[in-house]
């Protein structure tokens, strides 16, 4: 078994702490030995996206890739965050327009039932990465914020799937 070390933050400001913790892989993490096809792992937000590119590291042992660059991810157990290419396994996308789709040779459309994808997004928004949105969260400014990304959401979680789905 692999490990990688990584730095956790714990406190905020300059006397804030960084504890040493280790993330064990079941294979060692590499880039592909040979750069192969540009495979999306297309998702709307909510739908499980990091933590299919969990299950795909551990049982590959090959990076997962974003078209994000987002840190906190990139430090603590996906190193592929941020790469976009054919080096690595997959590439995570919630984006679908037609220049965006053109980029890709294959996708892996990872698709969960809608309530449930808009359920975990707003938890994400409310509560972090892996938070949960307080009860008082849903219940602000009389439930607008839920409100509004519950029918923006429906639609585009419809308009995203769609488009994968004509597009290969």
């Amino acid at each position: 078994m692999a490990s990688i070390s990584v730095l956790k933050i714990v406190g905020q400001g300059p006397l804030s702490l960084q504890q040493p913790e280790t993330v064990d892989w079941c294979h060692p993490l590499h880039l592909k030995s040979d750069v192969g096809p540009v495979v999306a792992l297309a998702s709307f937000p909510g739908s499980g996206n990091t933590w299919f590119r969990y299950l795909l590291q551990q049982a590959s042992g090959i990076f997962t890739g974003s078209v994000y660059r987002n840190m906190k991810l990139r430090m603590n157990g996906y190193p592929g965050e941020g790469i976009a290419n054919g080096s690595v396994s997959v590439i995570k996308t919630h984006k679908s327009t037609d220049l965006h789709l053109q980029g890709y040779d294959k996708v892996v459309l990872l698709v969960r039932d809608p309530s449930s994808a808009i359920l975990a997004e707003f938890n994400r928004k409310a509560g972090g990465q892996v938070g949960y949105a307080s009860p008082e969260r849903f219940k602000e400014n009389n439930g607008k914020q839920w409100r509004e990304l519950v029918c923006k959401a429906g639609i585009s979680w419809q308009t995203m799937n769609a488009a994968w789905i004509s597009h290969f």
